[in-house]
């Protein structure tokens, strides 16, 4: 096991040290049962071979009732094994899950947009499960038949030391050839664990994007790739399955040649008259229980391995390193008057020359700023920065003074409001979604926001009204009435700072300008960032940043580069252009 799988799987489970301790203790008395049983059964026999009829019923007494006592304690330590695995297991579930998804959350927005959503959510589950799992087998299986052997060992040697000699030189062979066999099943398992996880990130993208499946004929497309995806997994699975069909027959076959050789040498013990029938059943017995100890232990070093090989795989995405993470000493974020400047950000790669380079921007307290320009100009990546998405290659941005990176993520963004083009909400209630923005909101604030948002009345139309659930991404609504109560959201957060980024690019023209008299209210007394492409709802602005290929090319109000020749005026044309057409077309139309 790799040492990160190692470290991780026992931080996991320390929590829960006493209740392991007792069930190991639980196990250790198996394993000493293993050949204990078998060992009064040649006792017994023995006594039979040797007793009378008058005295056999006196003379088997206490190894029957020993027998018996023990058959009972086996039953009754089970139960107990039983009842801690109830708690144990859930419990390490739990606490795993917590560390796990505590940890993803960290990740950067360059991460999630790298990785299938289904393929981390495979990998979240499969280290959840994983380490209960090897758990079990650790409990169950390698520690006890460690110990099963030793005493089995033991037992043999008390009838004949060259039993105890083969079963010591069998069980070195048969162990160090699983062991040395385990890394290449690892990597075997860890092959098909990625390959699975592949297949489930696919299925997740599949059914996401059904719509567009449909609507551009792409069912035999899917169906290609499904193949492709598929033949990838099994070819993964077959290639591991193969392998341990291998190890099992190398195993099958050196019990049966010491099992011959045992045989043979009881016989000849018996013949000898060294050894008794009751030596005959306890070597047969013990080897029988031991062989069926290590053919469990064989299969389950594939178990093992698959396990290791999903832990693993896990464990690269859980410790990929974060590609933003807080000072050791940040500091929380103190919002005075919410003045914002970028000095000589530079952001992207250096070798491939900067998106960004030495970009500088002053932006007043209270003041409201229009992003424009093509897609892909910087617009959407210059709020990110902000936001602290990614982090700058060179260059500070400051908040009234302080440097972003300097200060804890949480506070950053706790202090600023944020209306995205394509609202992010949870597949849970309305209330649930529009209080994100403030967790301890009471019902009345939640529902003064929506009222501001022009949302109040459609919920209060559902079903459940604000307890009604919304669906996976919230599809069981409409566009704009998602956008609606991603705004109620930002309304109930009312932070200091707030970015639009194409906040009412899904509502209807008439419920943009009824809901537009909320967002200006919204603005008040906040330094506010709006990412627009339609123009006209950037004339109130203070200024306006025109954005091209990562460098502002324009900036001032919008009369003042509605009358420069240069992007903006370009732009503010085409659509006036556009909208003339459209006006000129609606009065064209027969009455």
């Amino acid at each position: 096991m790799k040492r990160n799988a190692l470290s991780f799987f026992l931080r996991m489970i320390k929590p829960f040290s006493l209740m392991i301790s007792v069930q190991l203790f639980i196990m250790m008395i198996w394993a000493f049962d293993a050949s204990f049983r078998p060992y009064l059964v040649k006792i017994m026999l023995d006594t039979i071979t040797q007793a009378t009829p008058d005295n056999v019923g006196q003379l088997l007494f206490y190894p029957v009732t020993a027998y018996l006592a023990m058959t009972l304690c086996i039953t009754l330590i089970f139960r107990l094994y039983d009842y801690i695995w109830l708690y144990v297991n859930p419990g390490i579930k739990r606490h795993v899950g917590e560390h796990v998804v505590g940890k993803m959350l960290k990740h950067s927005q360059r991460f999630y947009q790298s990785n299938f959503s289904g393929a981390i959510t495979n990998k979240v589950k499969d280290l959840s499960n994983g380490v209960p799992d090897l758990l079990c087998l650790v409990l169950e299986q390698f520690i006890p038949t460690l110990f099963a052997v030793i005493i089995a060992l033991i037992f043999l040697g008390s009838v004949h030391l060259y039993f105890a000699v083969g079963l010591s030189c069998w069980v070195f062979l048969y162990v160090m050839g699983s062991v040395f066999l385990t890394k290449p099943a690892a990597l075997l398992s860890r092959n098909a664990a990625e390959a699975r996880s592949e297949l489930t990130g696919y299925y997740v993208d599949l059914f996401n994007n059904i719509m567009s499946v449909r609507l551009f004929s792409g069912y035999k497309n899917e169906e290609k790739l499904t193949r492709k995806k598929f033949d990838l997994y099994v070819s993964a699975e077959r290639a591991k399955d193969k392998f341990f069909q291998k190890l099992f027959f190398f195993q099958g076959a050196t019990f049966f040649i010491y099992q011959a050789i045992s045989i043979y040498l009881l016989v000849k013990g018996i013949q000898k008259g060294i050894l008794t029938p009751g030596d005959f059943t306890l070597i047969l017995s013990i080897n029988l229980e031991i062989i069926h100890i290590l053919w469990t232990f064989s299969r389950d070093i594939g178990d093992y391995a698959t396990i290791i090989g999903t832990l693993q795989q896990g464990l690269e995405a859980l410790y990929h390193p974060h590609d933003v993470v807080d000072k050791a000493h940040a500091e929380l974020l103190s919002i005075n008057k919410g003045g914002i400047v970028y000095d000589n950000v530079c952001f992207g790669h250096r070798a491939q020359g900067y998106f960004f380079k030495n970009l500088k921007v002053k932006i007043k307290p209270g003041e409201k700023i229009g992003l424009v320009g093509f897609s892909g100009g910087g617009k959407t990546t210059f709020v990110n920065l902000l936001l602290r998405l990614y982090d700058i290659a060179e260059g500070s941005i400051k908040i009234d003074g302080q440097n972003i990176q300097d200060i804890t993520q949480d506070s950053l963004r706790h202090a600023i409001g944020f209306i995205p083009q394509e609202p992010g909400l949870f597949q849970r209630s309305i209330l649930e979604n529009i209080r994100y923005g403030k967790r301890d909101a009471s019902l009345e604030e939640v529902q003064h926001a929506a009222m501001k948002a022009r949302a109040h009345d459609f919920i209060m139309k559902l079903p459940q009204q604000y307890d009604t659930e919304i669906g996976e991404r919230g599809l069981r609504l409409s566009g704009g009435q998602r956008q609606r109560i991603a705004i109620a959201r930002a309304i109930l957060k009312n932070a200091p700072i707030l970015i639009l980024d194409e906040a009412t690019s899904q509502l209807d023209s008439l419920t943009e300008q009824d809901i537009q008299a909320s967002l200006n209210d919204l603005m008040n007394d906040k330094t506010t960032l709006v990412i627009a492409h339609r123009l006209s709802t950037l004339q109130k602005m203070d200024r306006i940043l025109v954005f091209d290929n990562g460098v502002i090319v324009q900036d001032g109000t919008h009369h003042q580069l509605a009358s420069q020749v240069g992007l903006y005026q370009q732009l503010w044309n085409a659509q006036m252009e556009g909208l003339l057409q459209i006006e000129a077309e609606d009065e064209s139309q027969p009455e």
